[in-house]
C-alpha cells in the first residue's frame, strides 16, 4: 500500500525499493550490534552476501515496485505472503520439519496482516 502511494506520488520504483531495503538493513544492523552477534566478513562471505541479497531481495523487490503499478498492492502482497507459508508447510508436509506453535502463530499473524 505504501509502495503504491509512493509510486502514485511520483517516486521511481527503484527508489522505493532501495529506501525500504535500506531501512530494513539499518534496523537489522542495529539489532545485530545490540545483541553482539559476530557476522563473518571475509572476502568469500562478502561475495556470498552480495549475491544472495541481489537474488533474494534486490531483484524481487525492484520487480515488485514495477508490478504494483499495474496489478495493485493486494496481488503483490499476496505473492510475498505465500513464501513463508510455503516455506513452513512444504517441509512439514513431507516430514522434514516439525510444526512449531511459535512459527505457526507467526505465519498466521502475517497472513492476517496481509488480509487486513
Amino acid at each position: 500500500m505504501i509502495s503504491k502511494i509512493s509510486l502514485d506520488a511520483g517516486a521511481m520504483p527503484l527508489q522505493v525499493a532501495f529506501i525500504a531495503n535500506a531501512g530494513a538493513g539499518i534496523f537489522l544492523y542495529g539489532l545485530v550490534k545490540r545483541q553482539r552477534v559476530t557476522i563473518p566478513t571475509n572476502g568469500t562471505h562478502i561475495v556470498l552476501y552480495l549475491f544472495l541479497s541481489l537474488v533474494t531481495v534486490c531483484i524481487p523487490n525492484a520487480l515488485q515496485q514495477f508490478v504494483v503499478l499495474h496489478v495493485g498492492p493486494a496481488y503483490t502482497s499476496t505473492v510475498f505472503a505465500l513464501s513463508p507459508i510455503l516455506t513452513l508447510s512444504m517441509p512439514a508436509g513431507i516430514g522434514l520439519e516439525q510444526l512449531m506453535l511459535k512459527r505457526v502463530i507467526g505465519i498466521m499473524a502475517g497472513l492476517c496482516g496481509m488480509l487486513a
